[in-house]
């Protein structure tokens, strides 16, 4: 079931083109990797898929529910923001509720502490925390939001192989559950091991689909590959 649906999508700023003709679709289970060289469009691109930057032509569909069943992590979201609170109070922001908390958000706000790794740290300051664990509080507060899709922003940047490590695996169990991951990410060879699709932005507005087994025979993949051994 497709839950979100580029349909020849052009993104830009101004008179500035960096995304063009784009069609893909974003489905159930999924966990798609977008790459590509700095200035190709991969932020804009996650903010038009939440409805944050209006496309200069084409359109993005949703399932029904789901445009606001999106959790979305930002670039750099870890280091910039200061949360005035707890752990518990930051991962329980993430879910909808009215005055009174019920005992099954009381319980999905527990899952989420579990799964994610904080449940120890829960009454620590957020400010407190190191980058990794941010993340993984901010993530948790995604995943909470995120009853259909969850899109992130470059979440391995600034993190060490062992938490980045942990972090695909958390995005392999929120596929699982039956949800759609779209993420950006430089760390091309690591997450290769963890997505099921890649989508490969180029300057100039070009974007290419493809299963993994598909992209490791690319030429985008030689290129990259190519880059890393001269580099």
């Amino acid at each position: 079931m497709a839950l979100i649906k580029a349909e020849n999508l052009t993104l830009g700023y101004g008179q500035k083109t960096v995304v063009e003709g784009l069609s893909f679709s974003l489905e159930a289970g999924q966990r798609i990797l977008v790459c590509g060289e700095n200035g190709s469009g991969k932020s804009t691109l996650v903010h038009a898929l939440c409805g944050m930057h209006t496309p200069m032509a084409g359109t993005v569909v949703y399932g029904e529910g789901v445009k606001d069943g999106i959790g979305f992590l930002p670039q750099k979201a870890a280091q910039t923001l200061s949360f005035p609170s707890t752990v518990y109070e930051c991962v329980a922001s993430g879910v909808r509720r009215g005055f009174w908390m019920k005992k099954a958000d009381r319980e999905r706000i527990q899952t989420a502490l579990e799964h994610f790794g904080i449940l120890p740290i829960a009454k620590e300051r957020f400010s407190d925390l190191s980058g990794g664990q941010r993340q993984r509080v901010l993530l948790a507060r995604a995943f909470l939001c995120a009853q259909h899709v969850l899109v992130l922003d470059e979440p391995v940047t600034g993190l060490d192989p062992i938490i980045t490590h942990e972090l695909y695996h958390h995005l392999c169990h929120v596929s699982d559950g039956g949800r759609g991951v779209l993420f950006v990410s430089h760390d091309v060879s690591g997450a290769l091991e963890f997505c099921t699709h890649v989508l490969h932005l180029c300057r100039g507005g070009k974007a290419h689909f493809y299963t993994v087994d598909e992209y490791r025979e690319s030429a985008h993949f030689c290129d990259l590959c190519q880059e890393v051994h001269h580099a």
